[in-house]
C-alpha cells in the first residue's frame, strides 16, 4: 500500500518515536528482570528502589535523541521496502550518535549514576534492531508479494546487478522469475533468494523449456556484447523474448530493461572515449562537416555540437536531408553555431564560397558515394564524387586556412575489388599528395555502420516487415559492424590525436556472418528463421567481397594511445608519379570518358582486383 507522502512522514515519525520508547522500556526490563520499575527485598518484598520516576524522567530525552539523529542521518524520508545495507550502516550511526547524546545528557542533566549504564548500552542495541527490523521486515514483505500471472522469466547472470533486478522484478510483481543461467562454474546448482541457477547461457534453450519461460533478460552489465551474443545464438529459434538492462548510472532496476536491439546483435564492447582530449580538440573551433547530412555526417554533427565549436558549417547537395537533420536535432543541442549550407562538393565554386566564409580550423570530410553495385555502373560518378571532390575539399580547405582534414574512409578501400572501394583508396592516397599544405591531413577508415543507408540493416528490416524472403548474397559473408554513433566518435577520437598523413583504422572487434545476422534480425522480430520467413542466397553482386578487410598487404597496423583505434603503417610513395596518376585520373573523369577513368583508376591503385567481369575485361583488354 503506497501512502500519500503527507500521510506517510508522520507515521513514520510516530512509529520510530514508538520504537525509540520501547527500546529504553525493554532495556530497564531486561536490566531489572521484569517489567516492574523497582529493585524489591526479595525476603519481605519492600521496595527498596524505583527507578519508575528516574526512567519517566529521561524517556524524553531518549526518544527525542533518537529522533534528531534519525532526522540528521535521513532516516525518516526512506522507502522501508528498498531498505538495504546502506541504510543499516546510517542507521547505526543514528544510533551511536544518539546513544552518546543521552548518555551526555543523562550525566550532566541528573549525574553520572542516574540510570545504570548497562541500560544505555542494552538501549543502543535494542533500537538498533527495533529500528532495522521494522525496515527490513517491510522489505520482506514487498519482496514476499505473491507474483502476477505474467511471464515466467530466466535472468542471464546470477552476479550482482541479476541479484537486484530479481529483488525489483518481485517487488512489481509484473512478472516471475523462475531460473538463473550463468557461466561462473561454482554458480551452478545454487539458488539466489529460491531462484536456482540451472545452467550456463550456453543452456539456456533447455532451461527455458525446463521452465516453460517466456521471457530471458541479460543483466551482465561489464560483459553485456559477449553475454548477449551467446544468449541470442543460443535462443535462436526458441519463441521468446530477450530483454537486456540499459546503461548508465544508479542502481539496477526492472523499468530499466529494454527491447532487444539490432545494434545489440554486434556482440562487441562499446569503447570507451578519451572525451576529454576529444573535447578539447573541437571546442572552440570553426568545424565544417561535408556531406553532414549523411548517415555519418549528420552523427558527426550531433557529436560536434555537443562539444562546444565556436562554429559548425554543415555542407550537404541534399537540400530535404540537411532539412530534416536540423529538424531532429535535439533540444538540448545548441543552434547558435550551426550554419547550414546547401551546396555540391564536387563543385568548386560551391565548396570556395562555404569554406571561404566558414573560415574552418577542422574540415571533416563525409563526402562520398558508398553503394557498391550502383558504383559498379557509374564509375566516372564515384571518381568525380570520391576522388576529385576530395582533391577539391582538400585545396580549398588548405586555402581557407583549415589547420585539419580528416577523411571518412572505408574497409572496402582495402584491396578493393570494387570501384566504390577503389576510389576510397585514390582518396585516402589524395591526402598524401604533394604539396603539404597547411592542414593536418588523417583518413580514418572502418567498416559498415548499422543503421546507415548503406548497411544490410535497413534492407533487412524492410524485407522482414513485408513477410521476406530477407536476401543475402552469400552464406558465408561476413562484414565488419559498428553502431553511427560509436563509429563518429571514434574518428573524432582518431582525429585528436592525429599528427598528420595517418591512415587509422577503428577496431571494429570480430567480423559478422550476414546470414547469422539475418536469423538474428528474423528472430528479434517474433519469427522463425527460414520456417516463418525464407532466407534466400543471390549470390556476391559485382564489386562485393566475401570478407571485408582493414589492412592493406603492405600496411602494418600500430597501436595507438587508444585501444580501440590503430594506425596503418605504409611507405611512402612517390610525390610526383602520384600527382601525375591523381592528374591523369582528374582528366579522364572530367572528360566522362569511363575506359580511360577505369584504367586510370587502376594505375593510380595496381592492388585493385575487379570481380566484376565487365570492368575486369576493359582493363585487361
Amino acid at each position: 500500500m503506497n501512502l500519500p507522502v503527507a500521510v506517510r512522514r508522520p507515521l513514520v515519525w510516530l512509529v520510530h518515536a514508538a520504537l525509540a520508547a520501547a527500546a529504553y522500556a525493554l532495556a530497564f526490563a531486561l536490566r531489572l528482570d521484569g517489567l516492574s520499575l523497582t529493585v524489591d527485598d526479595p525476603r519481605t518484598g519492600a521496595v527498596l528502589f524505583d527507578y519508575g520516576p528516574r526512567f519517566l524522567a529521561t524517556l524524553p530525552v531518549a526518544v527525542a535523541a533518537r529522533l534528531a539523529a534519525l532526522q540528521a542521518f535521513g532516516l525518516h524520508q526512506g522507502l522501508w521496502r528498498f531498505a538495504g545495507l546502506h541504510d543499516l550502516v546510517r542507521l547505526a550511526y543514528a544510533v551511536a550518535a544518539s546513544s552518546l547524546v543521552l548518555f551526555g545528557a543523562v550525566a550532566l542533566g541528573w549525574g553520572w549514576k542516574f540510570v545504570p549504564h548497562s541500560v544505555l548500552v542494552m538501549d543502543a542495541a535494542l533500537a538498533f534492531l527495533l529500528l532495522g527490523g521494522v525496515r527490513f521486515v517491510r522489505r520482506v514483505a514487498a519482496e514476499r508479494r505473491p507474483a502476477a500471472s505474467g511471464p515466467r522469466t530466466v535472468i542471464v547472470g546470477a552476479g550482482q546487478a541479476g541479484e537486484a533486478l530479481l529483488r525489483d522484478l518481485r517487488r512489481r510483481g509484473r512478472e516471475t522469475p523462475v531460473a538463473f543461467v550463468d557461466d561462473a562454474p561454482g554458480l551452478r546448482g545454487h539458488s539466489i533468494h529460491g531462484v536456482p541457477v540451472r545452467g550456463g547461457v550456453a543452456d539456456l534453450a533447455r532451461v527455458v523449456a525446463e521452465v516453460g519461460a517466456s521471457d530471458v533478460v541479460v543483466a551482465v552489465p561489464s560483459r553485456s556484447g559477449e553475454v548477449l551474443g551467446k544468449a541470442v545464438a543460443a535462443t535462436e529459434g526458441v519463441p521468446v523474448r530477450i530483454r537486456v538492462l540499459a546503461g548508465g548510472p544508479g542502481p539496477v532496476r526492472a523499468s530499466a530493461l529494454r527491447a532487444l536491439d539490432v545494434a545489440d546483435l554486434l556482440s562487441r564492447p562499446v569503447a570507451a572515449l578519451d572525451v576529454d582530449r576529444i573535447r578539447a580538440d573541437v571546442a572552440g573551433r570553426r568545424v565544417v562537416v561535408t556531406g553532414g547530412a549523411g548517415s555519418i555526417g549528420s552523427e558527426l554533427v550531433r557529436q560536434v555540437l555537443a562539444l562546444g565549436p565556436a562554429a559548425l558549417t554543415v555542407v550537404d547537395r541534399d537540400e530535404n536531408a540537411i532539412h530534416y537533420l536540423a529538424d531532429g536535432l535535439a533540444p538540448e543541442l545548441p543552434r547558435d553555431p550551426l550554419r547550414l549550407v546547401v551546396a555540391d562538393v564536387a563543385q568548386e565554386d560551391q565548396l570556395a564560397r562555404a569554406l571561404e566564409a566558414a573560415r574552418p580550423d577542422y574540415v571533416l570530410h563525409a563526402a562520398a558515394y558508398k553503394h557498391v553495385p550502383l558504383m559498379e555502373g557509374n564509375p566516372v560518378a564515384a571518381v568525380r564524387n570520391n576522388v576529385l571532390a576530395t582533391r577539391l575539399a582538400l585545396r580549398v580547405a588548405d586555402a581557407a586556412g583549415a589547420s585539419k582534414f580528416l577523411l571518412v574512409s572505408s574497409d572496402k578501400a582495402v584491396r578493393p575489388t570494387s570501384v566504390m572501394g577503389a576510389t576510397k583508396r585514390a582518396a585516402e592516397l589524395v591526402l598524401r599528395a604533394p604539396p603539404a599544405g597547411r592542414a593536418v591531413r588523417v583518413a580514418v577508415r572502418f567498416g559498415n555502420v548499422v543503421g546507415s543507408a548503406g548497411s544490410v540493416v535497413p534492407l533487412f528490416l524492410r524485407q522482414i516487415e513485408r513477410g521476406g524472403p530477407v536476401t543475402l548474397t552469400h552464406r558465408d559473408a561476413t562484414r565488419f559492424f559498428m553502431t553511427i554513433p560509436e563509429a563518429s566518435s571514434l574518428v573524432l577520437q582518431a582525429a585528436a590525436m592525429a599528427q598528420g598523413g595517418e591512415v587509422f583504422h577503428l577496431d571494429m572487434g570480430r567480423p559478422v556472418r550476414i546470414l547469422d545476422l539475418a536469423r538474428r534480425m528474423i528472430a528479434l522480430a517474433g519469427f522463425d528463421p527460414e520456417r516463418d520467413i525464407e532466407i534466400r542466397e543471390t549470390g556476391l553482386r559485382p564489386g562485393e567481397k566475401l570478407h571485408e578487410e582493414l589492412l592493406a598487404a603492405d600496411e602494418v597496423g600500430a597501436p595507438t594511445t587508444h585501444p580501440q583505434v590503430r594506425v596503418a603503417r605504409a611507405g611512402s610513395p612517390d610525390g610526383a608519379a602520384l600527382v601525375a596518376e591523381l592528374d591523369a585520373l582528374e582528366a579522364a573523369a572530367r572528360a566522362g570518358d569511363e575506359v580511360a577513368t577505369l584504367r586510370a583508376l587502376k594505375r593510380l591503385v595496381p592492388e585493385y582486383a575487379p570481380t566484376n567481369d565487365a570492368i575486369r575485361k576493359v582493363l585487361e583488354a
